[in-house]
């Protein structure tokens, strides 16, 4: 199997290990695109992978087996050399570039493949969200125009990490004792805004894909719950609160704890309005499980709202949070920042 490698590769590289995503962790995120990849291809395999100088190093899979493998042998390594294209391989057996490639002569070989590029801030190809399948086959009408969305989805999730870790790092050199909340372990209003006067900044400054949201959350009823059922019960609600909201939201976005009730404030990065929708349905799923598994003496119910910040205006970060209070309800309303 012969593997062409970019024109620009040692600047691809560099790109690759800036983000730091090889080797990183699993994350919801990323197991949740393969999965709806896998469904909308109709597919038993999807995988998200990242190429380095030699590796080719499985992120997030369905059907197959996360890990690595030589970067010689690999679809993805072919795929990445057209960073605004896609690659099709109806029957790989009968493809002269990967025929005698280990994964498709060995058993249960790949015979159908189709790839898209995930693609960094700087416009380089880090890897490739695929999907495959055993037998030769054809992809569904629609289907191309699936995997460019979702990829570039997992696309914004790289650079949210990025954004997030430089951000962290600033924030810990400055003291970060002093900026969480001492009962949830969230930060606090001063960690909050620290986070939210860089980052607005930020996305304003430059143009990116995805946008900077401001999310608002409160415990529906708190002051009645704290009456009711005494101050351990509010702590608990507050607790399992921010619990959902961290479980529901991506390991890069802010979440907060301004005072010492049921209010919470949230920034999710490099997310579109159908990242904003799923992330609220999680916080809506968890919400259920709690009430129904908890064992609690009182019902928890969370209001969410949410705006985007970066839409070009010129609202403050006071404005934008009065904004997504205002739109919280228990069923989300998202506008813009405007």
């Amino acid at each position: 199997m012969l593997t062409l490698v970019p024109e620009n590769e040692n600047v691809r590289l560099a790109a690759v290990a800036k983000y730091g995503i090889v080797d990183s962790v699993p994350e919801r995120a990323y197991d949740e695109i393969v999965a709806l990849a896998s469904q909308l291809c109709a597919t038993p395999m999807a995988a998200i992978a990242f190429v380095d100088d030699s590796r080719w190093w499985i992120k997030a899979a369905v059907g197959i087996e996360s890990g690595i493998s030589r970067r010689d042998l690999s679809f993805c390594a072919q795929t990445i050399l057209e960073p605004d294209g896609v690659l099709v391989v109806s029957d790989a057996s009968t493809d002269p570039r990967f025929a005698d490639a280990p994964a498709v002569t060995g058993r249960g070989g790949v015979r159908f493949y189709a790839g898209v590029p995930i693609i960094g801030r700087e416009g380089l190809p880090l890897g490739t969200l695929s999907v495959m399948d055993t037998r030769p086959r054809r992809l569904p009408a629609g289907a191309i125009s699936d995997l460019r969305t979702l990829a570039h989805q997992a696309g914004l999730r790289v650079a949210a990490r990025l954004t997030a870790e430089l951000l962290e790092r600033a924030i810990e050199e400055a003291g970060s004792l002093t900026l969480r909340d001492t009962q949830t372990g969230l930060w606090n209003r001063r960690g909050f805004l620290l986070h939210a006067e860089h980052l607005i900044r930020s996305y304003r400054e430059r143009a990116r894909d995805g946008g900077l949201w401001v999310l608002a959350a409160e415990i529906d009823g708190f002051d009645d719950l704290d009456r009711n059922f005494g101050r351990v019960r509010s702590d608990e609600a507050v607790n399992a609160a921010a619990e959902i909201l961290l479980s529901s939201l991506g390991p890069s976005d802010i979440v907060s704890r301004f005072t010492d009730d049921g209010r919470f404030h949230s920034l999710v990065l490099d997310a579109d309005e159908r990242y904003i929708e799923t992330a609220i349905g999680r916080v809506t799923a968890a919400v259920e499980r709690f009430n129904y598994t908890g064992g609690q003496p009182f019902i928890l119910r969370l209001r969410v709202g949410g705006v985007r910040a970066d839409d070009g205006g010129e609202h403050t970060i006071n404005e934008l949070i009065a904004a997504a209070e205002n739109s919280m309800g228990p069923v989300n309303r998202l506008r813009t920042g405007s």
